[in-house]
């Protein structure tokens, strides 16, 4: 998730310190297929949750036969479990 700018357009003068809205915590696209990898990062309980979410999502949206999926972590995987 990111923020990313708000696709409204805004009419007539801007009044000082009105920014360009911005949407909040808006899900992400990737292309696994172009890029080939995809990394996770950033405080752990965080990035475990999303983690999670992402292998639930390719793993029952695509067959064994189009993914394969390899973990590269520091830790020792009992989260995995």
């Amino acid at each position: 998730m990111r923020d990313v700018p708000s696709s409204l357009t805004l009419a007539g003068d801007r009044w000082k310190g009105l920014d360009q809205p911005t949407q909040r915590a808006v899900p992400v696209n990737v292309d696994l297929a172009r890029i080939g990898v995809l990394g996770i990062t950033g405080p752990r309980p965080a990035a475990r949750g999303l983690r999670n979410w992402v292998v639930t999502q390719l793993a029952t949206r695509r067959s064994p036969d189009d993914l394969h999926l390899y973990l590269v972590s520091s830790g020792d995987g009992a989260d995995l479990a």
